[in-house]
């Protein structure tokens, strides 16, 4: 979030609703409500959100906040792959999840696009069966995006139930919603002076650039 003389705003696209500060909970802390999306990890369904990503072009084109930093990250196996797939109704495919050892919350960002008759492909092993015959192509890029997972195979983030201290039992205030494709995570102040009195809801605005 961002803004001047006291208006925030939404730098991310997927920011569904976001407030500053709110009188629901006891504790000094907002909230910010992010679109998911989903994915798929050697067949399990994951659910995920996006943030930023090193690539300007990538950032711009989806809504995310352009950090070049997170660049370096795309070699020595410091990121995942995520193969996300274009003109077909498939959810992406991602090479790991919390719980594994070589799990992070970065992805080099990888494009799919059917040349054959679209099917399910659940796992990176069958993205690249599928290539190998000639059933898709696959755009390999060296933009990283920063999509965390929220939830997973195996468990989901915690959610504080307290709603006291922002550093608490949880960052999220709600279990991930996985019908309406939507999940709320705290939100603490985002610059100086941004939490000036609990002046009520802000409104977000709709994407700007960082």
């Amino acid at each position: 979030m961002t803004g001047a003389g006291g208006e925030a705003r939404s730098v991310v696209g997927d920011v569904i609703d976001f407030a500053l500060s709110s009188d629901d909970w006891e504790g000094d802390f907002g909230f910010v409500t992010l679109r998911l999306h989903a994915g798929l990890v050697d067949g399990r369904d994951i659910f995920f959100v996006r943030t930023d990503a090193s690539d300007a072009q990538v950032a711009r084109r989806d809504g995310l906040v352009h950090v070049p930093k997170l660049a370096p990250l795309a070699r020595d196996g410091l990121s995942g792959e995520l193969f996300a797939f274009e003109g077909a109704a498939q959810p992406a495919v991602l090479s790991s999840e919390p719980g594994r050892d070589d799990y992070t919350p970065a992805w080099r960002l990888h494009r799919v696009r059917w040349q054959g008759e679209p099917r399910r492909l659940g796992s990176v092993g069958e993205v690249e069966d599928a290539e190998r015959t000639g059933d898709v192509s696959v755009e390999r890029t060296t933009a990283v995006v920063n999509a965390a997972l929220v939830k997973w195979s195996t468990g989901e983030l915690a959610v504080d139930g307290e709603r006291k201290e922002y550093l608490g039992p949880g960052q999220l205030l709600e279990s991930p919603d996985t019908t309406a494709m939507r999940v709320m995570f705290k939100l603490n102040q985002c610059f100086p002076g941004s939490r000036a009195g609990r002046a009520g809801r802000a409104q977000p605005a709709a994407r700007t650039s960082s």
